[in-house]
This record gives structure tokens, sequence and C-alpha cells, in this order.
């Protein structure tokens, strides 16, 4: 089969040759000395963490920079399709932001390691001047918590509380439920604005994609646990049965949480992972039959950028990817993404009150203690609390310098949000395209401008083509 011709064949390989990078795949830090960190912050000799970012180098990311704003001159220049140059332009400008972010990310870690050089003035100075630049990019990536998902979020918390928090509960727990109730706060007014789908609508979506989705997540029958080469194995059937040949799956070292790094075709899997089988099935629905199909089938159209995604597509990205494993299960008792819109959302104060690393895990340990204590015994309870509270915040801290408040790495927002978008969209998208357009590629299929921009160039999003 010939290789189908690209409309935007010239910007989509010179973009390829630079690179088109993920920030999170950059703010992975040694595991021993996170480790180590983690041993001082949870025995208090520490109040915050300090996070390490080896895999950042910022002469790497000068080059990048070069090389993308260099590519934005020649194509405001020579391109002569408006829609194209509009893509374009914004996808590096998406890029420019992540590499300026990385970059603040990397001068404020070497400006603390090296603060015996400056005066205690000159040093704050600095340090200011590079929060203000890490708040700016994000900001311009991820914008900022919803207040009405906000408000819904606390919700659900003081639900689970309510539900898990019984008379006889230990005195710690009823003390744990008492301190929350006092902190998270929210308005009722916004409590009906967000309307879980509609049951028969998750039924006819499932039917749909029941038969794509069970032929990639087959497994073996007996079997309900998974290590790290067994779910591997299983992504690779997956990847197989797709047809997909050029990516791989690897254990890695470096992460807590299975992830897919898009820069170089990997779905990494951390060592020490072990899954239930309904879990894995949602993994694999979600990083294969969602990530890697979505750039997969933007490579194959004739749209090179849909590979890589047009510019703030990765809301949606989640959205879909969240919206199939709810498919999975047939019912949507809540939306996705709970545990990082709460985190990102305490953490920016949209209650009022900014909070740095240490309180906004006291809130999340509190919170995760009420919810283990009800499955296993109080000391396996506060181990499990401990340390999912302390893989949240560091997803939520990750590239802030310690003791910040106010500010964090956002990009979670995006798994709330876009599960919510997704299907308060997704029966007007129905109308007049069918359920295998959103796997057309990367594109945000809410966002009224990316779809003006696919049709403006002909692109057919159930076949991915130019009509």
């Amino acid at each position: 089969m010939s290789e189908v011709k690209k409309l935007d064949d010239k910007w989509g390989h010179s973009l390829e040759q630079i690179g088109v990078l993920e920030e999170y795949e950059y703010l992975d830090g040694d595991p021993d000395y996170r480790k180590n960190q983690k041993a001082l912050f949870l025995s208090g000799e520490i109040i915050n963490p300090n996070l390490d970012y080896p895999k950042i180098k910022l002469e790497e990311l000068q080059d990048r920079s070069f090389n993308l704003n260099a590519l934005k001159e020649t194509l405001k220049s020579e391109e002569k399709n408006q829609t194209l140059k509009e893509i374009y332009l914004k996808k590096i400008n998406d890029q420019l932001a992540s590499v300026y972010f990385l970059m603040s990310v990397k001068l404020a870690e070497q400006l603390d390691k090296n603060q015996d050089k400056f005066s205690t003035e000159e040093h704050d100075k600095m340090k200011k001047a590079f929060v203000r630049k890490i708040h700016h990019f994000l900001y311009f990536k991820y914008s900022k918590p919803n207040i009405p998902y906000f408000d819904l979020t606390i919700e659900e918390a003081l639900n689970t509380i309510r539900t898990k928090v019984k008379d006889d509960s230990p005195d710690e727990i009823k003390q744990s439920a008492a301190e929350l109730q006092g902190v998270l706060t929210r308005s009722e007014k916004h409590l009906d604005a967000i309307k879980l789908p509609n049951q028969s609508l998750v039924e006819n979506l499932q039917k749909e994609i029941h038969d794509k989705i069970n032929a990639l997540t087959r497994l073996e029958e007996g079997k309900e646990e998974y290590d790290a080469p067994e779910i591997v194995k299983a992504f690779n059937i997956a990847l197989e049965k797709l047809n997909i040949i050029d990516w791989t799956v690897e254990i890695v070292t470096d992460k807590t949480a299975i992830s897919v790094d898009q820069e170089n075709k990997v779905v990494k899997v951390p060592a020490t992972r072990k899954v239930k089988r309904t879990k894995l099935i949602s993994l694999i629905a979600h990083e294969i039959g969602v990530h890697v199909t979505r750039r997969s089938n933007g490579e194959k159209s004739n749209l090179a950028i849909l590979g890589r995604g047009l510019d703030r597509y990765e809301r949606i990205e989640e959205g879909i990817a969240t919206m199939v494993e709810q498919l999975l299960k047939g019912k949507v008792e809540e939306f996705a993404g709970f545990d990082g819109y709460l985190s990102v959302a305490l953490a920016q104060g949209l209650d009022g009150k900014s909070r740095d690393f240490r309180e906004v895990y006291d809130i999340l340990y509190k919170y995760y203690l009420i919810e283990e204590q009800a499955k296993k015994n109080n000391t396996e309870a506060k181990t499990k609390a401990q340390d999912k509270a302390w893989t949240r915040a560091v997803r939520t801290f990750r590239g802030v310098p310690p003791g910040v408040k106010g500010i964090c790495y956002s990009k979670d927002l995006t798994y709330r949000e876009g599960n919510i978008r997704a299907w308060e969209n997704i029966e007007d998208f129905l109308k007049t395209n069918p359920l295998n357009a959103i796997f057309a590629g990367k594109f945000d299929f809410t966002n009224p401008k990316h779809l003006e921009q696919l049709n403006k160039l002909g692109i057919d999003l159930a076949h991915g083509t130019s009509e």
C-alpha cells in the first residue's frame, strides 16, 4: 500500500526533525534521590521536597527553541495556505511554551543548587522571575481550574467522606473527616450545572465500540493479576492486532505510572507495576486503543500533523481515553480525573487559599486514609495513603520550586475537563460523523476551530483523507 501524499509534508517533516516533546517525559527524577526526598518528607525532616530534573538538558532545549523559531519564520514567509499556516503556527507556539517551561524549571533548579553564590536578595529575585515564567507558560498551555468542575469535585470528595466514615470508625479517621469537612468547601449553585451522560447514550456508544476494544483486550482466562512483563506482553498483543509495528513497549525504573512517550513511540511500564485484570483491560483501551491509535491513524492520513496533534489537543485526548474506559464498564457513575483535579485546584487555591506541596499532601493523605481504611488494617491503610498522597503531590508539583504556593503543573486538569467535554459534545458530533472519526488523529472534536480547519482542508475524518 503506497504512502498517502501529505498536504503538509514539508512542515510535518520539518517538525519531526526538530522533535515534538511531551513535557512530562522530562519531569521524572532519579529514583534513588526522590526516594530519599520522600523519606525525609514523611519523617518531617524537610517541609517540602526538592524535586530533581536530570532529564532536562538546557543546551538541547536551546537548540530546539532556535530551530522552532526558525521554522516559524520560514512558515510565515513560505506557506500560502492560510489554514495550514495557522495550524502550524499554533502548534509551534504550543511547543515553544513547553520548551520555555522546561528551561525555566531547570534554571530554577540550578539556581537553588548554587544559591550560596548569590545574596539572599539576588537569589529571591531570580527565583521569583523563574516562578513567574513557569506560571505563565503553564497557564498558556492548560489555563486554570473551572469553578463548577471544582465544586463538583469537592462534592464528590465530601460524599466519599460521608459514605465511608461510620460511627464505629477509628478516632483518627473521624478526626481526618472533621478536618476535611472544614477545609473542602464549595458553592452549591454549580452542582446542578454538570450532568452525567444519559445511560441510553452510554449503552449505544458501548455497542458501537465494544467489538473494537474487546478485540484488543482478550486476556488469558482465569488470571487475575499481571506484573510488568505480563503487562508488556498484553500491550504488544494489542499493537499486533492493530498492525502497529513502529511502537515498542518497555519496562522502566524511573516511573510510577504507565505512560505513552509520543516523542519516541514507546509505551513505558514501571518495573514494579502490578495490576488487576479489569485495570489492565482499561489500560490497554486507554493507552493503546486511544493514545497510540489516534497517533497511528493521524500519521496514515494526508495531514501529517494529525499524528502529532493540533494545538491544545491534550484535553480531549484524555477525555476520549477516559470515556472509552467508562464505556468498557457500561455506565458512568462519575466523571474521570477526580484526583488530579482536586490536587491542582487545591494547589491553585480555587477555594481562596493557595497551597504548597506539604499543604496539598496533608489534605490528600487524610482523604486517602479515609478511602483505604475501609479496605485494609490501620497500618496498611496509612502506608497506602502516604504512597498515594506522595505520588499525586509529586505529579501536581513537578516542575515547581519547593515551597511555592498557588502554582503547579496543571496538566492533570485535562483528564476531568476533557472527560466532561467529551460527554457533553459527543452526541452533536455524531450527528454528522461516525464514531470512528474521533480516532482519526489527534484533534479536539469539541473545538469548533479544529473542525473548521480540518473542513477547510477537506479532511474526511471518517477515512483520514482529503475529499
